[in-house]
């Protein structure tokens, strides 16, 4: 099995995301595991409350077998700290390297 972590730095890639990426975090997935996700410059729109792919996320995140992060720092340069997803944590690039520590790879888009 192959363990991946993403960076997400934009918007746009919510199809992606959705269609791909969170297919791999469902039940009786067994050709890869997500280990960690870093929501980073617009990508950190996709965390926003109320966004459909977050549903997708919480069981995951609830098993503790991903961890999900948004940069505090482009947070703070959108003023979106307080509209993120509860279940995000709030980090740097090295919060997420940590979490990714056993990925085979890190793929960013």
């Amino acid at each position: 099995m192959k363990k991946l972590a993403y960076i997400i730095t934009r918007e746009l890639s919510a199809e992606l995301l959705e269609d791909n990426l969170l297919a791999a975090l469902e039940p009786g997935n067994q050709e890869i595991q997500v280990l960690a996700l870093f929501f980073i410059d617009d990508g950190l729109y996709q965390l926003i409350k109320g966004n459909r792919i977050l549903k997708k996320l919480k069981p995951a995140i609830a098993s503790g077998k991903l961890a999900v992060f948004a940069c505090d720092r482009s947070a703070k340069v959108r003023k979106l700290q307080n509209l993120m997803f509860e279940e995000a944590q709030m980090g740097t690039i090295n919060d997420f390297y940590r979490a990714a520590s056993d990925a085979d790879y890190i793929i960013a888009f």
